[in-house]
């Protein structure tokens, strides 16, 4: 359960990171990704892998300048 704290509280101050959309299990056609090398020798159980597109987002919203 603890994995995915950090995702959930993410999602809960981030629109636009989507815990709903999160997975947290290794799927076969991604096994030679750095992410998988690194569970798999050197033993690191907790990485996250943030995806982002150069199309922008898909949730629509407005960011205030600070």
């Amino acid at each position: 359960m603890e994995i995915r704290e950090f995702a959930f509280m993410l999602g809960k101050i981030s629109p636009l990171f989507s815990y709903r959309k999160s997975s947290f299990f290794m799927e076969s056609y991604k096994k030679g990704t750095a992410r998988i090398t690194f569970y798999q020798e050197l033993k690191i159980k907790y990485s996250y892998t943030l995806e982002s597109s150069f199309f922008g987002p898909e949730v629509s919203i407005i960011l205030e300048p600070y």
